[in-house]
């Protein structure tokens, strides 16, 4: 808990509220929509504890910097667990969007198609009432929250913390600040050179939110959901097998945790297994955590702050330092990401029915679960789940089974298609 002499108590009942606001309110984002890894209470504490150390390493450790940084830790993701009344009450534009990430805008004009104007149809965001939230509604709260987030707090926060006493501080000191880290956490939105004072102390908010941004990238660990886990990822299997993999090689990664005496990331991998699945296991970390979801926080923190911290692989009893091989990790991971599992029907006999009988499973779970919806939606998810459905899934759902022969015929399969990944594996886990 953040303290100071003189004002301590004032930063304790702040971080206090919103400790408490994120286990209740953030622990609703599972009802609204479970088809992507969970934004909830629990993520909120890991990215906290992330952040503190971070902090540490950038020298960011003024009492206002850690009250800061931790409220907007609990908080970020609060626009992901609001109700869609809640959410069309904001009053989002489009205009705001395209404002601050015009990349943004166009990845939802251009995944969504004719659905697009149907969220904004007067220049404002509309969810559909429905509860829990389709997929096609989740997708786009998603992508939309860091600015849901941010007008939630602006909005509601004032009121909600009349209830603590903040004396000397001033809800009016942190209310604005906490918005804008809740809206530059997201990686599509640049943070500008923004000075506010809080609680006595002069505050650059850019820096904190390049450690709040690296820190909610960095929880890729099974902390995440390992205490859920099991009963929700049979019914994601077949229910929603896209978002398989999202889970299960993040419970390979035994745990991250911040070193500040080797100013390094440490990614711990989880031990046993047989030699296909660690492997497995070692290229979903490689390939599809640290190139797809960290690592353009990563360089962007490294580049912004000027400070580059390590990135430390433990598998089993020895270590390997990744930090040199980021840049071919990344390139690789986007080749990887490109193998799409209708690649494995259409160029690996071994695969073919593997691939086959899998993506008719998916197909058939999506129909079944979906004719009570639009077509349109209807068409989205079949498409999105169909067409973006990858080598990652594949792997994923070989290890969910613990099927060794097919593993070894997948990574068999991506040593042929991009051998710069075969070269990766075998540096940084040799086999003898």
């Amino acid at each position: 808990m953040v303290s100071s002499s003189g004002s301590g108590s004032a930063w304790e009942s702040l971080c206090s509220f919103c400790i408490e606001f994120s286990d209740y309110s953030l622990s609703y984002q599972r009802a609204l929509f479970p088809y992507f890894v969970l934004h909830d209470h629990i993520h909120a504490r890991n990215v906290a504890k992330l952040a503190r150390k971070l902090a540490d390493f950038v020298g960011a450790n003024k009492p206002a910097h850690r009250a800061l940084l931790e409220c907007a830790a609990y908080l970020h993701d609060c626009g992901m667990a609001l109700p869609p009344r809640l959410v069309n009450e904001l009053k989002l534009t489009e205009n705001a969007i395209k404002r601050d990430s015009p990349r943004t805008a166009a990845v939802l004009k251009e995944k969504l198609g004719k659905n697009y104007n149907n969220y904004f149809k007067n220049g404002v965001l509309r969810l559909s009432s429905k509860t829990p939230l389709s997929y096609l509604d989740a997708y786009v709260l998603r992508k939309l929250h860091p600015w849901t987030s941010a007008l939630y707090i602006e909005k509601h926060l004032p009121a909600l913390l009349e209830s603590a006493d903040l004396r000397p501080l001033r809800a009016s000191e942190v209310v604005r600040p906490l918005a804008l880290l809740a809206k530059w956490h997201n990686s599509s939105i640049k943070p500008s050179d923004h000075t506010c004072e809080v609680g006595g102390y002069t505050v650059e908010l850019k820096p904190l939110a390049e450690v709040l941004r690296l820190a909610d990238a960095a929880d890729f660990s099974r902390r995440r959901g390992k205490f859920i886990y099991e009963h929700l990822a049979g019914d994601f299997k077949t229910e929603y097998p896209s978002v398989l993999k999202h889970w299960i090689f993040k419970m390979a990664v035994e745990d991250v945790r911040i070193s500040y005496e080797r100013r390094a990331l440490l990614v711990e991998l989880e031990r046993g297994g047989s030699w296909e699945e660690v492997k497995a296991k070692l290229a979903g970390l490689l390939f599809f955590e640290l190139a797809s979801n960290f690592l353009h926080d990563y360089e962007h923190f490294a580049e912004s702050l000027e400070k580059r911290p390590g990135i430390v692989a433990l598998i089993e009893d020895r270590e390997a330092d990744l930090t040199g091989w980021l840049d071919d990790i990344g390139k690789t991971g986007e080749r990887l990401k490109n193998l799409k599992s209708k690649t494995l029907v259409e160029e690996s006999k071994e695969l073919e029915n593997y691939a086959s009988n899998l993506l008719q499973t998916l197909k058939s779970e999506i129909e079944a679960g979906e004719l009570e919806r639009g077509a349109s939606a209807q068409a989205f998810e079949l498409s999105a789940f169909i067409e973006d459905f990858d080598i990652f899934d594949a792997l994923a759902h070989a290890l969910y089974e613990g099927d060794a022969v097919t593993l070894s015929k997948l990574l068999e399969f991506i040593a042929g298609k991009c051998p710069q990944a075969e070269v990766l594996l075998n540096r940084i886990l040799p086999r003898y």
